[in-house]
């Protein structure tokens, strides 16, 4: 699908009808990212105030830090051994 609009992409990026359209694509896309992560992820992993502390130094390694997703998922696994 992105190859297929690829070749129109600046005019399509340019007509005002379709920017309209790409800013509600880009609203729903984020709701539905943080209705996926407050679905399985919040309610089945954050229990209480350390789960929330792991994950929202997890969050600024990945954002602050730019260090890799595997890393993270790892020394965020290793801290909730830790603390368990």
């Amino acid at each position: 699908l992105v190859f297929g609009a690829l070749p129109f992409w600046e005019k399509i990026k340019s007509a005002p009808r379709a920017r309209t359209a790409l800013l509600g694509t880009n609203a729903a896309v984020v709701g539905l990212l943080a209705a996926a992560l407050y679905n399985p992820v919040w309610i089945n992993a954050i229990f209480g105030w350390r789960d929330f502390a792991i994950a929202a130094i997890c969050i600024a390694l990945l954002q602050v830090k730019r260090l890799p997703p595997i890393a993270v998922v790892v020394l965020g696994a290793g801290l909730a051994q830790v603390l368990a």
